[in-house]
């Protein structure tokens, strides 16, 4: 790719060589609750936007050399995956960026993306959980319990995660599903297909709170007898809700995973 960064006065240019762009990404997974008790779950939607708040147009992470400055890494998508409302949190956060670099080699840019993703989760589970302690003294209890530390994955290794749960034949179906969502013209559409897919074949699961059970997956309560509204559950059934889940999901607990490498 070239760009005329310049007004266009010195007219056309030939160039040896073109500027280096990559398409890093980031598949937030958080841990979902409802509405009423967002600090029961863990918010994806904050870690992403912790994780944009340190690489949108961040000027220090533009790349230059002798002659050039790249400009800074800049959003392409951000949205929750989800195809319709639901009124508990969703789980799972897609972000993905387009960064320019002259000098930088890739594996030293994804090594910086993956400071900052780190970093930003970090930071946004910090603020949601001295938001949950205020509320608590807002209302006289806890409001959700302390969430763990974020973990981050990188491509290669949600593959390999993948590839221990699937066992024999994983290769062959990696690559079929592979050419499947090839198919795209689009390619972050196609990148997190891939993506997601591999997280569910993995059974990854999002950050858990570290010191009680999380009240998660909680669906709209139905109407009682004669129209009125059942009363939302106490934190106790919530736990027992959410313990009944738990054994019917069966999925090995995870603290928490954030895909931040393309797997081309």
């Amino acid at each position: 790719m070239t760009s005329d960064q310049g007004d266009g006065s010195e007219g056309r240019a030939v160039y040896a060589g073109t500027i280096g762009k990559l398409l890093p990404f980031a598949l937030v997974i958080g841990c979902s609750s409802h509405a009423s008790y967002p600090f029961e779950g863990v918010s994806a939607q904050a870690m992403a936007a912790g994780i944009l708040a340190r690489l949108e147009g961040n000027a220090s992470l533009a790349d230059r050399d002798d002659n050039d400055i790249s400009p800074p890494p800049i959003c392409l998508e951000a949205k929750d995956l989800r195809d319709g409302y639901e009124v508990t949190t969703p789980e799972r956060f897609w972000i993905a960026f387009n960064w320019l670099y002259h000098s930088m080699t890739a594996d030293a840019l994804f090594e910086r993306f993956r400071e900052e993703v780190l970093t930003g989760a970090n930071e946004a589970i910090e603020t949601f959980a001295a938001q949950s302690a205020e509320y608590g003294k807002l209302v006289g209890r806890s409001a959700g319990g302390l969430p763990a530390k974020p973990r981050l994955l990188s491509f290669q290794e949600l593959r390999a995660a993948a590839a221990r749960v699937f066992g024999h034949g994983f290769d062959a179906f990696y690559a079929e599903k592979e050419r499947e969502f090839a198919q795209s013209d689009n390619p972050l559409v196609a990148t997190r297909q891939l993506t997601e897919w591999l997280v569910g074949i993995a059974r990854l699961s999002g950050p858990r709170h570290r010191h009680r059970l999380l009240g998660i997956a909680l669906s709209a309560q139905p109407s009682a007898p004669g129209g009125r509204k059942r009363p939302l559950p106490s934190s106790g059934d919530r736990e027992g809700a959410c313990r009944s889940w738990q054994r019917s999901r069966a999925k090995p607990h995870l603290e928490a995973a954030f895909f931040t490498e393309s797997p081309t």
